[in-house]
């Protein structure tokens, strides 16, 4: 009879483990995605004013949207690669704002370590869960 309890203990414990620490990990992954989300939100108002009102085109300053980015991130702890694409078209007459004919984007990955807390027992101290956010600015009317 006690090897059955302590197995059926076992086996509760192992089990509740992979609830709680999975859904840690989960909430983990899902924090992260929102972090990466706004992080390039940020980078990706950081328009250069100046080719937007000569040329009607919207680029990215690249540095300082990577700046933006990064000081977003660093108040997290967490580690991130921020990426920023994009290329300006030749300039037009119109009073419409045009995206670059390849669209300004800035793409931010955030990598997060979580440490579980029943896991360990067997073995497993920590999840690492990353996410990926993409953002564009997007077009709109000039005055």
């Amino acid at each position: 009879m006690t090897v059955l309890v302590t197995m059926l203990t076992s086996s509760l414990m192992l089990v509740i483990g992979l609830v709680v620490d999975g859904g840690t990990a989960r909430a983990a992954r899902s924090d992260a995605l929102d972090e990466a989300s706004s992080a390039a939100r940020a980078g990706a108002q950081m328009i250069d004013e100046d080719t937007l009102r000569r040329d009607r085109v919207i680029v990215l300053d690249p540095a300082a949207a990577r700046k933006t980015a990064a000081d977003f991130i660093a108040s997290t702890g967490d580690k991130a690669d921020i990426t920023i694409t994009g290329r300006p078209v030749p300039a037009s007459g119109t009073v419409q704002a045009r995206i670059a004919e390849v669209p300004p984007e800035v793409t931010v990955t955030i990598t997060r370590t979580v440490a579980t807390q029943f896991l360990w027992a067997v073995g497993i101290d920590t999840f690492t869960e990353s996410a990926t956010a993409t953002v564009s600015p997007e077009a709109g009317s000039l005055p």
